[in-house]
């Protein structure tokens, strides 16, 4: 139910900006505004509508600079939908910078989704073979 979905994320990010009070419960301090835009990514995504996904999840990894295992997982996210636009331009370094990020966060969840990711990678054919070769080292 697509409307109901972002009218959802529509309430979260405004309660988001009305900010955390002591009502709130204690998890509710990983609720950011870069959370709310990874997720409306996400909604994108599971719409099939790619090309709207890659700046949220952009945005997202933007602002979570002081956060590795979230940027990876936004990075993660970001690859997928540019191997679905075959944008492979804008994936190569995205890409590269996943093989050192993979290196030292660990997250099974986001290292399954790489997994997928970098076998769609390597099953297409008009990948340049510097994303190609960076996915297989993904894997």
């Amino acid at each position: 139910d697509q409307q109901r979905a972002f009218a959802a994320l529509d309430k979260a990010a405004g309660a988001l900006a009305e900010g955390v009070s002591a009502h709130d419960p204690r998890w509710t301090w990983w609720i950011t505004d870069a959370e709310i835009t990874w997720h409306r990514g996400m909604a994108y995504a599971d719409l099939g509508q790619w090309r709207t996904s890659v700046p949220l999840f952009q945005e997202s990894f933007e602002q979570r600079a002081a956060y590795r295992r979230a940027q990876y997982n936004d990075q993660a996210h970001l690859l997928n939908a540019l191997a679905h636009l075959h944008a492979w331009h804008d994936a190569e370094p995205i890409v590269v910078q996943l093989v050192e990020l993979a290196a030292e966060v660990g997250s099974a969840r986001t290292a399954n989704l790489l997994r997928r990711v970098a076998k769609r990678i390597g099953r297409t054919e008009d990948v340049p073979s510097t994303v190609a070769d960076a996915a297989a080292a993904l894997t």
